[in-house]
């Protein structure tokens, strides 16, 4: 059994790879598709298992509400805000992460159309900025999520 700990974006919980895999109809789990076992969201195994901070994630829900809020499907209301805010209270991430959606929030119109869809794909701020060419400095926070996942 594998002991990969994986974060779902969509709510912040964590648990093993293992809880998160999705049974198909058919028998047998699917290896691309992953369901999180406390908020039902599914997702890419590209998206589960990415690396990514604080303003990574920030930017990847804020980038996606801005594009796949349709007027039949929005991507907001599959967010669970409720255990999202929770879990970053908890490890007192709160003010961090909401720092970064205000300053997503301020600059998204800025962003290029190239930045947007390496947040879609599920790459972290570090490499977009590294593929394209904007090299920026980071902070420890990286460090931080992997501390939190090692605790769980």
């Amino acid at each position: 059994m594998s002991e990969f700990k994986v974060v779902c974006p969509f709510c912040l919980y964590v648990d093993n790879i293992i809880r998160f895999r999705m049974k198909l109809k058919r028998g047998g789990y699917s290896r691309k598709r992953y369901q999180c076992p406390d908020c039902n969201q599914v997702m890419r195994k590209k998206t589960l298992t990415r690396e990514a901070t604080l303003h990574d994630l920030a930017e990847w829900l804020y980038v996606c509400i801005r594009m796949f809020n349709k007027p039949n499907e929005k991507f907001y209301d599959r967010i669970s805000w409720e255990k999202l805010s929770d879990r970053l209270k908890k490890r007192g991430w709160a003010n961090d992460f909401w720092e970064s959606w205000k300053t997503i929030k301020e600059n998204f119109e800025l962003y290029s159309k190239e930045e947007i869809n390496f947040i879609l794909d599920g790459y972290s701020r570090k490499k977009i900025d590294l593929l394209l060419g904007t090299e920026k400095q980071y902070y420890d926070e990286q460090r931080r999520l992997s501390e939190w996942i090692s605790k769980k």
